[in-house]
């Protein structure tokens, strides 16, 4: 059995409550979902959390974001 996760390890990732860019460290499947342990900075500091999938969204890459603008759509990052 293949599990599939929404992001990879060490994929950047951003922290929809805080948008907060973090790099995904470990993945763990629970019954309820799939849960990620991120890093990132806060305020000088590294801060570590785990985190449900559904409080992630993905990171637009820079190429992504200049194609977007050119075209006239919005980047979020």
């Amino acid at each position: 059995m293949q599990l599939s996760t929404a992001f990879d390890l060490l994929q950047r990732v951003r922290i929809i409550e805080i948008n907060q860019p973090a790099t995904v460290l470990k993945i763990q499947f629970e019954s309820i979902g799939v849960l990620y342990q991120l890093e990132y900075w806060w305020n000088g500091e590294i801060k570590s959390v785990w985190l449900y999938e559904r409080e992630l969204a993905a990171l637009k890459t820079i190429e992504e974001n200049g194609h977007n603008a050119q075209h006239g759509k919005a980047a979020i990052l």
